[in-house]
């Protein structure tokens, strides 16, 4: 269960607790973040440059691009 350990592990960064949550936001939450990592794999299998520098270039880029997502979505927030 690799993804349910991802799945909580997300869950406790964002501060979410499904035993507090209602039901619909439960049930989306999760199936958004599993639609979400099933994606992410997709693209790392059919996407990748075969390159190892430019795999590793391109990792970082998308580790990047969610940390300023989340960068501007906290700033909106407050």
């Amino acid at each position: 269960m690799i993804v349910e350990k991802q799945y909580q592990k997300h869950l406790k960064l964002v501060g979410f607790n499904e035993a507090t949550m209602h039901p619909v936001q439960r049930v989306e939450t999760k199936r958004t973040f599993f639609a979400a990592f099933g994606q992410a794999i997709m693209m790392l299998r059919d996407e990748m440059p075969g390159n190892e520098d430019d795999a590793i270039a391109q990792l970082e880029a998308i580790k990047n691009e969610v940390a300023n997502f989340f960068q501007k979505e906290s700033k909106r927030s407050n």
